[in-house]
C-alpha cells in the first residue's frame, strides 16, 4: 500500500511514494509527546562530582603554570608593550572597488537573504511575498554569527555569544521579529527538522527544542544545575538533551539533520542517530539501524540516540543529511549511505519494492573512473532534499601495460564533483532536467578545474570549499586561491586578495537563486553582489572574502579570532539553504567573509601589474576541455574594455557585451543558462512598434482592406526582427495581434521565422504567448493548399517559405522531441505544449473559456475587434477542425514519449504538480475522448498507469491514488477530468465502489466539492436519487458555510433527469428562516442597511456647494470573499426558480413578501438583480405572480433605468408584462416623463431603445401592436418584419398603381399588334 510523502517546505509540492508503516504508527503525535515530555531530565549527582573535580584540577594546573611563567622572568616579556610602527593612513579613494567593499563589510558585518517571504522569514519586517535579490537582514547588523539555518516557515541562528535566535511564522503566528530563546548554552551549530531544532554546544551537549514558541512555553521544563550546590533550577523553556552513550573523554563535535532525524558525530569518529520530529518517527532507514521503526523501537524516549554500529569499524570525519537519507565519510575516503532512495539519492538502482536501505553500505565511486587509470578518493560530502553531492580526488596512475615515460599526466590530481537524486528543477547541475538520477552524474562546471599556485609553483586543482543543498536549489563555494603573493596578508589595508567564487543552480520559482528572475538553472551560475544602497547598482559577481583581521564595532579582532576556534573546520562556510531561499552568511566567526565585487583581474603573477592600470581587461586562463561555469557579464561602464577583451574569451563563455542604456525593463538577456539572446530593439524601433500596437488597439480603420495594408507594412518593418519582438516585454503583444490578424501566407512566413528556435521560445516568458497564438491561428489553415503569390515591391529579397503549415508543425515536433519530459513541467512551456497537443488533435482551443484546458487567469486576453467588411473568425477557434493524416501518429508518439521516461510512481506525482497537472489533464482528455475510450484498455496508456485496476475497490492501489487526489487543490482537477471522460464501466466502478457512499461527506469539503459536481453530471436517474438522499442531510451545513455549488448542481441535474425535488426543497426551506422576508435576505446574502443608498451609473458622486468634497455614494466596498458568496447565492436561487413546484414557490413567496423599497434595492445590486430578471422571465412564474411583482417597480423605473444593474431589470419588465398590457403602458408613460434624463445616460439610452420609446411617442398604435406581442404571433407566417408605417403603405399603394398602369398599357399595345 502506498501513501504520499510531501516535503512541507518544498518550492513545488512534490510527492514521493513510500510503503506505509504499521497502522499503529499512523498517529505519532500523541505517543511522541508522551515519551518526549513525561520525563523531565535531572542531572546525575555522580556526573556533577566528576565535573567539579576536573574543574578544580584544571584551575590548579593553570595557576601553577602562570606562577612558574612569572617567576622565570616572563613577567617583563608579558608586561612590556611591543614597539608600534606608525603606518601611513590608507586613502579609501585609492583603493579599488573590491577593497572598499571589503572594508565596509568588515566594519558592519551583515546577513543577506532572498527568496520566498510568505512566512516572514527572509525579511520579517516586509510584506513582500518574494525577495528578488540579496537583501540585508537588519536584525543581524554588526553581529558575527556562528551558524544560521532557514526554512520555509522559520529561521534560526546562533549569535557570537552562543545564544539561539528564532523568527518566522512557524515560531510565532503574530510576532515575526527575531527573538532569543535558548540562551547561556554557548551553542556552536544547529540543525532544523520539520518541527524541532537540534543545537550543539561547545562542550558537546546536544539540545532538542520545539520550533513553536507556544510549545516552548507550555511544554515540560527541564531541571538545570546551578552554581549553588544542591539548588537546581527549572529552565525557562521546554527542551530536551540528547544523551548518546559516550566514552570517557569523548564528546559530540558535529550534527546534521533531516526532516525527521539527526546524526551526531563524536570526537572518536563514531556516529549516533536519533529522531528529531514531533509528528513522525523516521522509518525510511535514515537512522542506520536495521529494522528500526516506531513499532520495533526500544523502550524509552522516542528520541533515544542509537549508535550506527555498521560504521563502528570506520573513523568517520564528516556526516550529511538529506530530508530522508544520510551520508557519512570516513578518514580513508570511503562514503557510506543509508535511508530513502526514492529518487536515487543513494547512487544505487532504485527498487520500487523497497525504496530505502536501513543499513549503511559502501557507496563505491571507483566505478565512476577507469579502474586501471585513476585512483579515486572521496574528499567531501553534502546532502539536502532528495539529492546527494560528493567531491572526488582522482589521481592518475599507471595503467596496465603503460610506461611512465609515455604518460604525461602521471600523478596529476583531478577534483571532480558528482551528484545523484532528483533533478526535475535542474538541481543536479549537469545541464539536464530529470526526475530520477540513481547513478552519479558529473557536475562538469565544478569538475576538472585547476589554477596556478604561487606558493608551490605548479597547477593545483580547485575543489569545493563548502556546499549547501536545499530541496530545489544548491549553492557551492569554490576553494580557489585568493591571493597572488606567496604570503597571505592579514591586514585589510595591505590585502591584494579576492574572494572565493560562489555558484548557484536549481529551482528558481521564488527567486531563491538571487538572479532577479524566475527561470530555473540547470547549470551552476554566478549572481551579482548586492549594491551598497538603493542608488548604486551591483557591478560584479558575488564572492566570499577570505579571513582578515578587522575590528567589528567596539570589539577588537583578537577576541573574534579566538572565538573562531570553537567551530570545526567543516562548518566554516555552511550556507544554510532552505527550499525557497538561501541565506548567505556575510560574516562568519571562523572566517570573516564579506560580499566583494570581483575586479577585472586575471589570476596569476601578472595580476599585480594589471591592477595598477586604470583600464583593466577581464581575461580567463584556459582550463581543461570541460567548460567552466559561465561568467557574468561585466558592468556597462567597462563595455569598451570588454569589447577589446572579446578575442581572449573562450567561445563557451556566452559573452554578450551591451551598450549602456540599451536594456529596457523586462528585456534583459538571460545569461544565466542556455537561453539564447536574440538582441534588443533600439529606441526608434521600439517606439515604432509600440505606436503600431496602439493603432491596432484603437482600431480606427475604415475597412478591413485598410487594416490589412497596415498589417503588411508592420510585417515589412518587422522583417528580420521577429524574434526580438517576440521576446520583448513591450512589443510581444504586438506580435500576438499581428498573428491574430494574419492570413495563411503571413502565418507561414512568421512560422518559418520561428522554426529552429521553438525550444527556447516556448520557455520564454513573453515569446511563449506568441507561440500559443501562432499555433491557434495556424490550425484552421493547416489544410489549405499553398498558392504561390507574386512578391510585393516592399518584400524584395525575402523568399516565400517552402514548407506548408502542416510541414512546419511537424518541424516543431521534431525540434522538441528530445525535451518533452522537461517541457512537461516547465513554467512557461507547459502552456504552449497544451495548445500544441490540442491543435494536433484537431480539438478546439478556446483560451477565453473557463472550461478549456488552456485557460489561465493570469493570461492577458488580446481581443481583435472586427470592422466593416470583415467576417468574425472567432468561432473557428472554438470548433473542431480537420488535420492532416500525419498529425495523429505524431500526436500518439508525443503522448507516449512524454511519460515514457517516468515511473508510475512519479507519473502519479505529476497529478499534484501545479505545472505538470494541466498537461496531464490534456493527455487524459485526448486519450479518453479523442482516441476513443477503448484506448483506456491499453496497459501502457496514461490512464491505466495512473489507475491500474478498474474495480476501484477499497484499499486497492487505484483507490488510494484517487483518495489522495480528492482533497488536493491541484490533484482534484485531474480527478475531475477522469470522472468526466472515464468509460462508462470504469466510472460506475469508481462511483459505486469508492465515491458513491461518501458523496455526502465529500460535498462538505471545498475542494472535493468540485469532484462531486462532475459526479452529479454523469449520474443516471436512479443513482441521482440516491445521491440526493445522501446529500440532503448536509444541505443545512452547506448553506450555513456558503458552499452552494453542490446544491445548485443538484437542483439543475434533478431538473434534467426528471427527479422529484420536493425533499430537496424541504431541506432548503429548513436551512433558511421561516419568515419569508428574512429568508430572501439569507438566500441572497443581502443586507438592507448596507444597500440603502441607490447606485447610479453616471451620477455616482456627491458634491458639496464648494465642489471640493467629493465622496462616493452607495454601499461600502465589499471584499472578494463576500462578492463570491453573493454570486453563488444568486446562482442557487436562479436555479431554484427554474424548478416548478415547491422549490420555485419558496423563492416567489419570499419576493412577494418584500416591500417596494427592498425590491428596488435588490434590482440595483449586481447579483440579486439577476434573480429578479429570472423571476420576471422564468416559465415557472404565473401571470398572478408577475402582476404582483411588476407593480412593485412603478414609480421607481427612472432610477432603475439609470443604474447599471437596474437597467437590466427594466428591460426584463418588457417581457414580464406581455400579458398585462395596461401595466406596460403605465411604465412607458413613466419613462416618457423622464426622457431627457434617460437620453443623457448610456444605460438610460439602452432602456429607451429596448422599450421602443420613440415609437411610443410618435406612433402609439404601432407601439401598442408591438407591446401586445402581435409580431411574435405573426412570425410564423409573415416572418419577423415590422408593421409598415402610413407613409410606407402609401408608397406601396402608389407603386402598385403605377405597376398596374404599366401593365395595362402593355396589354393595349399587344392587342393593337394582333389586330394588324
Amino acid at each position: 500500500m502506498l501513501t504520499t510523502r510531501m516535503r512541507r517546505p518544498a518550492t513545488h509540492s512534490v510527492l514521493a511514494f513510500r510503503p506505509l508503516r504499521n497502522s499503529t504508527a499512523r498517529s505519532l503525535n500523541a505517543p511522541w509527546s508522551r515519551f518526549a515530555s513525561s520525563r523531565s531530565q535531572k542531572p546525575d549527582p555522580s556526573s556533577h562530582w566528576i565535573r567539579n573535580s576536573l574543574g578544580f584540577a584544571v584551575t590548579g594546573t593553570a595557576v601553577f603554570l602562570g606562577y612558574s611563567y612569572m617567576a622565570d622572568g616572563g613577567k617583563e616579556a608579558w608586561m612590556s608593550h611591543p614597539e608600534v610602527t606608525k603606518k601611513e593612513p590608507v586613502d579609501v579613494n585609492d583603493l579599488q572597488a573590491q577593497f572598499i567593499q571589503e572594508k565596509r563589510s568588515l566594519k558592519s558585518p551583515a546577513v543577506y537573504t532572498w527568496g520566498s517571504n510568505v512566512y516572514r522569514v527572509v525579511d520579517p519586517g516586509s510584506k513582500d511575498t518574494d525577495i528578488k535579490t540579496p537583501r540585508r537582514f537588519k536584525y543581524f547588523d554588526g553581529q558575527v554569527l556562528r551558524d544560521l539555518k532557514i526554512d520555509e516557515r522559520s529561521g534560526a541562528a546562533i549569535t557570537e555569544k552562543g545564544d539561539l535566535v528564532q523568527w518566522g511564522q512557524a515560531f510565532s503566528e503574530s510576532d515575526f521579529k527575531p527573538t532569543a530563546t535558548l540562551t547561556g548554552k554557548n551553542l556552536v551549530s544547529l540543525a532544523l527538522s520539520e518541527s524541532r531544532i537540534i543545537a550543539l554546544s561547545s562542550d558537546g551537549t546536544v539540545y532538542s527544542l520545539p520550533i513553536s514558541k507556544d510549545e516552548q512555553s507550555t511544554g515540560p521544563k527541564t531541571t538545570e544545575s546551578s552554581w549553588v550546590p544542591y539548588w537546581p533550577n527549572q529552565s525557562n523553556l521546554s527542551y530536551r538533551v540528547l544523551n548518546p552513550s559516550l566514552k570517557l573523554g569523548e564528546k559530540v563535535t558535529a550534527i546534521s539533520g533531516g526532516q525527521e532525524h539527526v546524526l551526531l558525530l563524536t570526537s572518536s569518529g563514531r556516529v549516533f542517530s536519533a529522531a528529531s520530529s514531533t509528528e513522525n518517527y523516521p522509518s525510511l532507514g535514515q537512522l542506520g539501524v536495521e529494522g528500526l521503526t516506531w513499532s520495533t523501537r526500544p523502550k524509552g524516549p522516542a528520541d533515544t540516540c542509537h549508535e550506527v554500529t555498521a560504521l563502528r569499524d570506520s573513523k568517520i570525519l564528516q556526516i550529511a543529511c538529506g530530508d530522508y537519507h544520510s551520508l557519512a565519510l570516513s578518514k580513508d575516503g570511503r562514503m557510506f549511505g543509508f535511508g530513502d532512495n526514492s529518487f536515487g539519492q543513494l547512487g544505487v538502482d532504485f527498487e520500487p519494492q523497497r525504496p530505502f536501505k536501513d543499513v549503511p553500505f559502501h557507496m563505491k565511486v571507483q566505478k565512476l573512473y577507469r579502474r586501471n587509470l585513476y585512483l579515486a578518493k572521496v574528499t567531501s560530502i553534502a546532502a539536502g532534499g532528495a539529492n546527494t553531492f560528493f567531491s572526488v580526488d582522482a589521481k592518475r596512475i599507471l595503467g596496465y601495460e603503460e610506461e611512465a615515460a609515455n604518460v604525461h599526466d602521471l600523478g596529476k590530481l583531478t577534483a571532480d564533483t558528482w551528484a545523484c537524486g532528483r533533478g526535475i528543477w535542474g538541481t543536479l547541475g549537469n545541464g539536464r532536467w530529470v526526475h530520477l538520477q540513481d547513478s552519479p552524474t558529473k557536475v562538469k562546471a565544478l569538475s576538472g578545474m585547476s589554477e596556478y599556485d604561487e606558493k608551490t609553483k605548479q597547477m593545483t586543482p580547485i575543489r569545493i570549499r563548502a556546499m549547501s543543498v536545499g530541496t530545489t536549489h544548491v549553492s557551492a563555494v569554490l576553494d580557489n586561491k585568493t591571493n597572488v603573493s606567496k604570503t597571505t596578508k592579514d591586514s585589510l589595508d595591505q590585502s591584494k586578495d579576492w574572494g572565493y567564487d560562489v555558484l548557484w543552480w536549481g529551482g528558481n520559482e521564488h527567486l531563491q537563486l538571487g538572479t532577479g528572475k524566475r527561470s530555473n538553472q540547470c547549470k551552476p551560475t554566478y549572481i551579482n553582489a548586492p549594491p551598497e544602497n538603493k542608488k548604486t547598482q551591483a557591478e560584479a559577481r558575488l564572492q566570499i572574502m577570505p579571513r582578515h583581521k578587522g575590528k567589528v564595532g567596539n570589539r577588537n579582532n583578537g577576541h573574534n579570532c579566538k572565538q573562531t576556534k570553537l567551530l570545526s573546520p567543516q562548518r566554516r562556510l555552511d550556507h544554510s539553504l532552505s527550499k525557497k531561499f538561501p541565506a548567505l552568511r556575510v560574516h562568519l566567526p571562523s572566517r570573516h567573509t564579506a560580499i566583494m565585487p570581483r575586479e577585472q583581474q586575471k589570476r596569476g603573477r601578472r595580476a599585480e601589474k594589471k591592477a595598477q592600470k586604470d583600464d583593466s581587461k577581464r581575461k580567463f586562463e584556459e582550463t581543461s576541455e570541460d567548460p567552466v561555469a559561465k561568467r557574468m557579464k561585466p558592468s556597462a561602464d567597462d563595455a569598451d574594455e570588454t569589447n577589446e577583451a572579446n578575442d581572449d574569451i573562450q567561445l563557451n563563455e556566452d559573452y554578450i557585451p551591451l551598450e549602456q542604456g540599451e536594456q529596457q525593463e523586462g528585456e534583459q538577456p538571460d545569461l544565466d543558462g542556455d537561453m539564447p539572446f536574440y538582441g534588443l530593439l533600439d529606441e526608434e524601433e521600439s517606439e515604432y512598434f509600440q505606436r503600431a500596437n496602439e493603432m491596432l488597439e484603437l482600431n480606427q480603420f475604415q475597412d478591413a482592406e485598410e487594416r490589412s495594408l497596415f498589417v503588411d507594412s508592420v510585417y515589412s518593418e518587422a522583417s528580420g526582427k521577429e524574434l526580438k519582438i517576440a521576446c520583448s516585454q513591450g512589443c510581444s503583444r504586438l506580435m500576438e495581434k499581428l498573428i491574430s490578424m494574419s492570413d495563411a501566407r503571413q502565418l507561414r512566413r512568421i512560422f518559418s521565422k520561428f522554426i529552429g528556435h521553438f525550444l527556447h521560445l516556448v520557455q520564454h516568458r513573453f515569446a511563449s504567448h506568441c507561440c500559443e497564438t501562432l499555433f491557434i491561428h495556424a490550425a484552421p489553415a493547416v489544410m489549405q493548399k499553398t498558392k504561390s503569390q507574386p512578391k510585393k515591391s516592399d518584400e524584395e529579397g525575402e523568399e516565400e517559405p517552402e514548407l506548408s503549415l502542416s510541414e512546419m508543425f511537424m518541424a516543431v515536433i521534431e525540434e522538441l522531441k528530445e525535451n518533452w519530459g522537461y517541457l512537461l513541467t516547465e513554467r512557461f512551456a507547459s502552456h504552449t505544449i497544451r495548445v500544441l497537443l490540442l491543435v494536433l488533435a484537431g480539438e478546439p482551443v478556446d483560451v477565453t473559456s473557463n472550461e478549456s484546458f488552456v485557460a489561465s487567469r493570469k493570461k492577458e486576453r488580446i481581443e481583435i475587434p472586427t470592422i466593416q467588411g470583415e467576417e468574425k473568425a472567432g468561432k473557428s477557434k472554438a470548433e473542431k477542425h480537420t488535420v492532416p493524416e500525419t498529425f495523429e501518429p505524431a500526436l500518439k508518439k508525443i503522448m507516449t514519449d512524454m511519460v515514457a521516461g517516468l515511473d508510475d510512481v512519479y507519473l502519479r506525482a505529476l497529478a499534484t504538480h501545479p505545472v505538470g497537472n494541466p498537461v496531464l489533464q490534456v493527455l487524459l482528455f485526448l486519450e479518453l475522448s479523442h482516441f476513443g475510450k477503448s484506448s483506456a484498455k491499453d496497459p501502457k496508456s496514461t490512464i491505466r498507469r495512473l489507475v491500474p485496476d478498474e474495480s476501484f475497490e477499497e484499499e486497492s492501489e487505484s483507490a488510494v491514488f484517487i483518495s489522495g487526489l480528492l482533497y488536493d487543490p491541484v490533484g482534484s482537477r485531474l480527478l475531475e477530468t477522469m470522472v468526466r471522460y472515464l468509460p462508462g464501466k470504469s466510472f460506475k466502478n469508481l462511483y459505486r465502489n469508492n465515491l458513491g457512499a461518501r458523496i455526502g461527506s465529500l460535498s462538505r469539503n471545498s475542494t472535493a466539492g468540485y469532484v462531486v459536481l462532475r459526479l452529479l453530471e454523469r449520474l443516471g436517474k436512479d443513482d441521482l436519487k440516491i445521491a440526493m438522499t445522501n446529500i440532503i442531510p448536509e444541505v443545512p451545513g452547506l448553506i450555513e458555510r456558503s458552499r452552494l455549488i453542490v446544491p445548485k448542481m443538484l437542483v439543475e441535474r434533478c431538473v434534467v433527469r426528471g427527479v422529484d425535488t420536493k425533499p430537496l426543497a424541504e431541506a432548503l426551506e429548513g436551512a433558511y428562516s421561516r419568515d419569508p422576508v428574512i429568508r430572501l435576505q439569507q438566500m441572497l446574502r443581502f443586507n438592507i442597511s448596507e444597500n440603502a443608498a441607490p447606485q447610479s451609473e453616471d451620477h455616482d458622486m456627491n458634491e458639496d456647494n464648494d465642489g471640493k468634497d467629493r465622496r462616493p455614494r452607495g454601499p461600502p466596498p465589499v471584499s472578494a470573499a463576500e462578492k463570491a458568496e453573493k454570486l453563488h447565492a444568486s446562482l442557487l436561487v436562479q436555479a431554484m426558480l427554474t424548478v416548478p413546484g415547491p422549490m420555485s414557490q419558496l423563492v416567489y413567496t419570499s419576493l412577494l413578501a418584500q416591500s417596494s423599497e427592498t425590491i428596488v434595492q435588490l434590482a440595483q445590486e449586481p447579483t440579486s438583480s439577476r434573480v429578479l430578471q429570472q423571476a420576471l422571465t422564468s416559465t415557472t412564474s404565473t401571470p398572478q405572480i408577475r402582476r404582483q411583482l411588476t407593480t412593485r417597480f412603478q414609480g421607481h423605473l427612472t432610477p432603475l433605468a439609470l443604474s447599471s444593474s437596474g437597467s437590466h431589470v427594466v428591460d426584463a419588465l418588457w417581457s414580464a408584462t406581455k400579458d398585462i398590457f395596461f401595466v406596460k403602458e403605465r411604465m412607458a408613460q413613466e419613462l416618457e416623463k423622464h426622457e431627457q434624463e434617460l437620453r443623457d445616460s448610456f444605460v438610460g439610452r439602452a432602456v429607451w431603445r429596448n422599450w421602443s420609446m420613440d415609437l411610443f411617442k410618435r406612433r402609439r398604435r404601432d407601439w401598442t401592436h408591438k407591446a401586445k406581442g402581435s409580431e411574435e404571433r405573426n412570425e410564423g407566417s409573415e416572418g419577423a418584419e415590422r408593421p409598415k408605417s402610413k407613409i410606407e403603405q402609401a408608397r406601396a399603394r402608389y407603386a402598385a398603381a403605377k405597376e398596374a398602369a404599366g401593365a395595362g398599357a402593355t396589354g393595349a399595345n399587344q392587342t393593337a399588334v394582333a389586330s394588324r
